[in-house]
């Protein structure tokens, strides 16, 4: 019981530094854009790797076209079904389109490419019509899932990502949302496609689209959520993923000092978010499951001698390059039931190693033993008896007793002076 007690507490732990996880110190150098917020996080080692004003409250901007996306795929909808285009699609639709017309015909496929490559706003509303009879309905339906993924201060107010003033988010919730969309492959390999051409029996001024995103010829492996621009800045938010780590990457709102500068400085910076990541971190064995953690006495063993305790496995940790492993983390190694205890056998699970960075906890493994202890029974039998002598319990019984022993003697007295006066008595009535 006190096992499971223990191994509960570590999981809580755990996931309590889930999000908290201690970041590097590290800044844009943001000379030529300024930047509402950043956040940089790994996916894969549960790390902060740098973040500003990630809390603060923004406009979505086209960023809102990934929730959108997660509405269309989880609908059911059929992704080569055709779609014609209606004049309620295109009535009121602002801001970049691929000017679509009545009448055109395009799988919801063509769509889904269309609105998240090439940002298309005639598409996205073509899509969202297609899954509700309404943008308001649909519209609920995104709020509704951003309340469900815990979301708290984003709020939709349209399905593009165009202005409005009850339209709000933060960097932390979209990480949230960028999070749960990696696990949906077609989300990710729709992102992750430089040119899409359309079907065949496709209908539209347009018969093909190219990702928004310079970043995909630059890193293999890379899938661009969102690429836009506003009034208020440009914004990107991409995934990347390398043999050590997966970095979910948000800068939002890049406004260039200069207003005759055109370059997108979201995905400017999004570059040196991913160099930081990169180059100043690397995965490091902190502990190595071969070579023994310590060496403790184990209780009742028939030999007496201390036991080597090994990890169950290797310790791998995305870390800092600035940090040293010896004297920048800290090592706890927790015993369940606070001893060693015989008999152990080999295989064993005994304990858990856990390692920390200025307090926060990174990861927790599981400590085992490589040989077999046999329990001394002599030894074993005496501490019973010592804890039990020395427990509540004994000294209950013992009271119980005492008082039942008192308690006897003192009915056997009473009986005795009783007899003796009732053959007192007796006696009396004989002489008379």
């Amino acid at each position: 019981m006190l096992r499971k007690i223990i191994i509960l507490l570590f999981i809580i732990a755990f996931m309590f530094s889930l999000f908290s996880m201690h970041s590097m110190a590290f800044s844009l150098d943001k000379t030529e854009a300024s930047v509402d917020s950043y956040y940089l996080f790994d996916l894969k080692n549960n790390l902060v790797m740098a973040e500003e004003n990630s809390d603060k409250i923004i406009s979505p901007s086209s960023s809102v076209k990934i929730m959108t996306a997660c509405i269309i795929l989880e609908s059911g909808l059929d992704l080569n079904s055709e779609i014609e285009i209606t004049e309620k699609m295109l009535l009121n639709v602002s801001g970049r389109n691929m000017e679509l017309e009545i009448g055109n015909k395009l799988t919801a496929n063509d769509l889904l490419y269309a609105m998240l490559c090439g940002g298309f706003n005639d598409a996205t509303v073509a899509l969202a019509l297609s899954v509700s009879s309404t943008l308001y309905e649909f519209t609920n339906l995104m709020n509704a899932k951003a309340e469900a993924l815990k979301m708290t201060s984003t709020h939709y107010a349209n399905v593009t990502g165009m202005e409005a003033a009850a339209a709000k988010t933060i960097a932390r919730d979209l990480s949230i949302l960028a999070r749960y969309m990696v696990q949906n492959e077609k989300f990710l390999e729709v992102c992750s496609t430089k040119f899409y051409r359309f079907s065949d029996n496709a209908t539209s001024k347009y018969t093909s689209v190219n990702n928004r995103s310079t970043l995909l010829s630059t890193y293999k492996g890379l899938a661009n959520f969102n690429t836009g621009s506003s009034k208020s800045g440009d914004c990107a938010i991409v995934y990347y993923k390398t043999d050590d780590c997966e970095l979910i990457s948000i800068v939002m709102n890049a406004l260039a000092f200069e207003e005759a500068d055109t370059s997108n400085h979201a995905e400017i910076y999004i570059k040196n978010l991913l160099s930081h990541a990169i180059n100043d971190y690397e995965t490091v064995t902190v502990k190595s499951a071969k070579n023994p953690i310590t060496s403790l006495p184990v209780k009742y063993s028939i030999t007496s001698d201390n036991i080597d305790l090994y990890l169950k496995e290797d310790i791998k940790l995305f870390l800092s390059k600035d940090i040293d492993i010896s004297s920048d983390l800290t090592y706890n190694i927790q015993i369940y039931g606070g001893e060693l205890k015989a008999p152990i056998n080999e295989g064993d699970e005994v304990g858990v190693l856990t390692v920390s960075h200025n307090g926060t906890v990174l990861t927790s493994t599981p400590i085992l033993v490589k040989v077999s202890i046999e329990r001394n029974a002599f030894l074993f039998a005496m501490d019973v008896m010592k804890s039990f002598i020395t427990s509540i319990w004994f000294i209950i019984i013992l009271i119980t007793v005492l008082l039942l022993v008192i308690l006897a003697r003192s009915c056997k007295k009473r009986k005795f002076r009783k007899k003796k006066r009732q053959r007192k008595n007796k006696s009396k009535i004989i002489k008379k």
